[in-house]
């Protein structure tokens, strides 16, 4: 089911986001590269087009789930040195 709600305020647009990112996450680790935006959108429960009001292109999803991907690398790892 595809959400019609628009998100407006700055905690829904987070929420969106991070829902495109979790789909997208779950694609990536169940098949690689091989997924689409709009695998990801439909996944997501969203319209294909919403994906793109937050990443224009399936390199910067890419680019946003390698850094989010690294930081918890990082955060886990500093804490395993203190």
């Amino acid at each position: 089911m595809v959400s019609k709600i628009r998100a407006r305020s700055d905690a829904d647009k987070h929420a969106r986001k991070t829902q495109l990112l979790k789909a997208a996450a779950a694609l990536h680790d169940e098949r690689g590269l091989n997924w689409t935006m709009l695998e990801v959108a439909v996944q997501a429960g969203l319209a294909k087009g919403t994906t793109y009001l937050y990443f224009a292109t399936k390199e910067e999803l890419l680019l946003e789930l390698l850094t989010i991907e690294l930081a918890d690398w990082f955060a886990a790892l500093l804490a395993w040195l203190d």
